[in-house]
């Protein structure tokens, strides 16, 4: 059956021919193939090798019944003259590399397979030797992912032959002549037709991440739509917009600090419905879909040349996304701007509420407002934090009120959004906190009809607070914004924040009762009331994780002595020496309601004035 072959049509006119072949029909033939631009690099992990090697030897050992291993399908597209691998580059990588070691040990020659894929380098690397010296010498320099797995292969087969005594001449045989696949070949296709019949095919799930796709649908879009001029094809150009962000992330460590594609993506498309002035039913679409409804017309097709979808308006949102990212790094690590901590921080706040996919909103507004020219890039980039400052507190306000997203705050953001295009930060700030006490309301009418909506929400938020934070996300975000505005107001360094609050690998805290909840929820001379508030702002504080946990239901003039036994230079919280230094907590242990009502006033009253400061955009 494996050597059958079979051509076939499927509806709409998608041209297919289907066969199968071993890997040695693939490689063993005049055929070049060709990793197109669109493609991800080799990135196969030491995993993927261990996993993919299991397969082959539990094949070689049952060999001898005459079982052949089948590695799934591949698929080609014919193109240009060239012949492009849509799918498979990974798998027909890793066999060469295999072969080559394979090769190399048992005769000490390596098949180049010299040209086979044209891919920039990749010759070279199957032409590496992985003896002891030179593997060695490369483990003190940088080597490629090719090459790494090469090594790693060469140390799984020699500890097979040790282990198992599996001889190499007969398994280099064995792959070749064994190994097989469904191939599926395409001829000159637009490219998002491509993967969509790939996608048919292929249950298990198509290969490209939602990066990827883009990639293709945003080339049939240009080429469909405008003409290069210049002698590198479309594909070339959005190519090196990805190539941007992997050098943007070539020296970088930490994944917290690595830049994602599709995080660019979802500001891209936050970006056309505000130019579009497009609705809650477009922004929640995937990046997929929104994007493929978007360049096939299926929207509006009336946008489609809009100068928001021509490749300089997303080259240079790329652009512009990584050098604001980077500066948002540098403002808090150097700490660089001391008086515009709160816009800094609003940052992470706003993630820490329900509305968490605006996290974009700064980068959407700094887009237009560069766009627009009227102030220095650095300028801009703290305009849009002020931006996103007055955001945090419209989406705080709902977080911390209701227990679930709301379609009016919802709907009333991407009205918002549309602003963006033409109007200055001041007006945009003004907007949000003109209407963020009014849940209904109208951002061309911010008074509304209900007078007293301001007045009642309001009361309500203050309730919330006051009383019974059960809710883990509403309570976190509640006593880190209080914790948060007290760092601020003490002047803590930048630096100094983000480890207390914001870096939860480096220090962890927990929400800690001040007088503890077991011991007033068993004490039966307190009224419901009494219990609620207990539950509230006025007996909750941040805590470092470590000291909290050696604390439990102690009194609370013990626990005292822990909270001051933090040294300040560990990230002593702020918050914890006002409240050691302002309450009486020695009589607190015998729970005292009047220190606990004084406490939620002031925590309210502090909560109050954050949310109804203007200055850091009215004054400016």
């Amino acid at each position: 059956m494996h050597k059958e072959n079979v051509d076939m049509k499927v509806q709409n006119g998608f041209p297919i021919k289907s066969d199968v072949k071993s890997l040695g029909a693939i490689i063993n033939s005049d055929i070049r193939y060709r990793i197109p631009e669109y493609q991800r690099p080799y990135e196969w992990t030491e995993n993927n090798i261990d996993e993919f090697l299991n397969s082959i030897i539990d094949g070689f050992k049952a060999s001898t019944q005459g079982r052949p291993v089948f590695f799934g399908t591949i698929q080609f597209d014919i193109r240009d003259g060239k012949i492009d691998i849509v799918d498979g580059q990974q798998r027909l990588t890793t066999f060469l590399l295999l072969l080559s070691v394979i090769r190399e040990i048992s005769s000490g020659q390596t098949p180049t397979y010299d040209g086979l894929i044209e891919k920039k380098g990749f010759s070279e690397e199957l032409k590496k030797p992985v003896s002891t010296e030179f593997r060695e010498y490369s483990s003190e320099n940088n080597v490629t992912n090719y090459y790494k797995n090469k090594i790693h292969l060469y140390e799984k087969l020699i500890r097979l032959n040790t282990d198992e005594g599996i001889e190499f001449e007969k398994l280099y045989t064995f792959v070749i002549n064994n190994v097989y696949f469904v191939r599926l070949e395409t001829r000159e296709m637009q490219l998002a037709d491509v993967i969509s019949v790939f996608n048919t095919i292929n249950t298990t799930g198509l290969d490209l991440n939602a990066s990827d796709i883009f990639k293709i649908k945003y080339y049939d879009y240009l080429s469909d739509n405008y003409i290069c001029f210049q002698d590198e094809d479309w594909m070339a150009k959005i190519n090196k917009c990805y190539l941007m962000v992997e050098e943007a992330n070539a020296k970088i460590e930490d994944y917290q600090s690595k830049i994602d594609m599709a995080r660019i993506l979802d500001v891209y498309k936050h970006i056309i419905c505000a130019r579009f002035e497009l609705g809650y039913s477009e922004l929640s679409k995937s990046n997929v879909t929104f994007f493929e409804d978007l360049f096939r017309g299926q929207i509006n097709q009336s946008y489609m040349k809009d100068y928001i979808l021509k490749y300089e308006s997303f080259e240079s949102l790329v652009s512009m996304f990584i050098e604001y990212y980077r500066w948002l790094e540098k403002a808090i690590n150097l700490d660089k701007y001391p008086d515009y901590h709160k816009e800094l921080f609003s940052y992470h706040m706003l993630q820490k509420t329900r509305y968490t996919q605006y996290w974009t909103i700064p980068f959407v507004a700094a887009f237009y407002a560069l766009r627009n020219g009227n102030y220095s890039k650095e300028q801009v980039f703290i305009n849009s934090l002020r931006i996103n400052l007055s955001f945090f507190k419209y989406f705080f306000i709902y977080s911390v009120i209701y227990s679930k997203v709301i379609y009016s705050v919802r709907n009333t953001t991407c009205k918002l959004l549309s602003t963006f295009v033409t109007e200055d930060y001041t007006k945009i700030c003004s907007k949000v906190e003109d209407i963020m006490w009014i849940r209904w309301g109208d951002i061309n009418n911010p008074t509304d009809e209900r007078e007293d909506e301001d007045k009642w929400e309001r009361k309500y938020f203050r309730d919330c607070i006051s009383k019974n934070l059960y809710d883990n996300g509403k309570v976190h975000m509640v006593c880190v914004l209080s914790a948060l505005i007290d760092e601020i107001e003490a002047g803590s360094s930048s630096d100094d924040i983000i480890q207390k609050l914001f870096n939860w690998s480096k220090q962890q805290y927990d929400i800690e009762h001040i007088w503890a909840r077991d011991l007033y929820e068993k004490n039966k001379d307190l009224n419901k009331e009494n219990k609620e508030e207990l539950n509230g702002i006025g007996n909750l504080v941040v805590l470092n994780r470590s000291i909290n946990r050696k604390i439990q239901n102690n009194s609370t003039n013990k626990k005292k002595e822990q909270y001051l036994s933090v040294p300040k230079d560990e990230y002593r919280y702020k918050i914890v020496e006002i409240l050691c230094d302002k309450y009486d907590l020695e009589n607190w242990q015998d729970l005292d309601m009047v220190q606990v009502r004084n406490r939620q006033e002031a925590e309210l009253n502090k909560i109050d004035s954050f949310m109804d400061d203007r200055s850091y955009y009215m004054n400016d």
